[in-house]
């Protein structure tokens, strides 16, 4: 009798645990997904609004000298750019 009431016992308490472990899975996934929204939104979105509005990374801006340097053209012939090679 007492082993029946036991058996029964863990059953239930197999279930109770299952479906716990269910619940938490779901809580988990909410609160992280919660966690990385808010990471996201706080730190990544503003330091890429300010990276994107402060920088120039091809000086393509108005306003600013262009950065190429005067060369001489270079008078070759055909047997100076083999002798290159």
């Amino acid at each position: 009798m007492l082993r029946l009431v036991h058996g029964r016992m863990m059953n239930i308490l197999r279930r109770i645990w299952a479906g716990w472990k269910r619940l938490g899975g779901l809580i988990g996934d909410v609160v992280g997904r919660l966690v990385l929204t808010l990471l996201y939104f706080t730190i990544v979105l503003p330091f890429g609004l300010i990276a994107r509005l402060t920088s120039d990374p091809l000086a393509v801006r108005h306003g600013r000298p262009a950065s190429w340097l005067e060369r001489e053209p270079v008078e070759g012939t055909l047997d100076e750019a083999e002798r290159l090679s």
